[in-house]
């Protein structure tokens, strides 16, 4: 993903992305409310930091910027992975991963937030390569087996229902009863 370079583009997608949080509902919707709440929380924090760095005045990014940030990501991963991809979380993406992506070269340099920015925007576009359909792949199948092994208790009662009565049905047969 590249840099944007320009000021004015840069004030372009930041008036992009700030008209986007604004649609409380479709956020809610597209989010959930939590998910929501901190991806509006992260977009006005960087529009804030780049607007301010476009301008050359200084920026002092805290642990709880980042982890806002970096939470933000993590949460729109996994509702590309796991999620349907509307058209409004599309376009959110393409606002929100270019000012990501900056905010990132221009205050962290992370390496971590880089990739997990490229591929949510790989996931988004559908461009993704079989290594990392492999990596989607095995997190799915992890899901998957956490998701198989629980049992609803009301299954494990039904199921000792079920046994109980069977015993039931071999002890009547046993006395000639049934």
């Amino acid at each position: 993903m590249s840099v944007i370079n320009s000021t004015k583009d840069l004030k372009i997608k930041l008036s992009k992305l700030l008209e986007l949080v604004e649609y409380k509902e479709q956020m809610d919707s597209t989010f959930g409310k939590d998910t929501s709440i901190i991806m509006k929380r992260s977009a006005n924090q960087m529009i804030r930091d780049l607007g301010r760095f476009s301008e050359n005045k200084s920026v002092k990014v805290t642990d709880q910027t980042r982890a806002y940030i970096a939470g933000g990501l993590q949460r729109l991963n996994s509702l590309a992975l796991f999620s349907p991809i509307d058209s409004f979380f599309k376009r959110f993406c393409e606002e929100y991963l270019p000012l990501a992506n900056n905010w990132n070269v221009a205050f962290l340099q992370s390496k971590n937030i880089e990739v997990k920015i490229q591929s949510i925007d790989r996931i988004v576009q559908d461009h993704l390569t079989i290594s990392e359909l492999t990596v989607v792949a095995r997190g799915l199948i992890k899901k998957l087996e956490r998701e198989t092994h629980y049992r609803l208790p009301s299954f494990e009662a039904s199921g000792a229902f079920l046994k109980s009565m069977d015993d039931e049905i071999k002890r009547m047969k046993e006395k000639g009863e049934l």
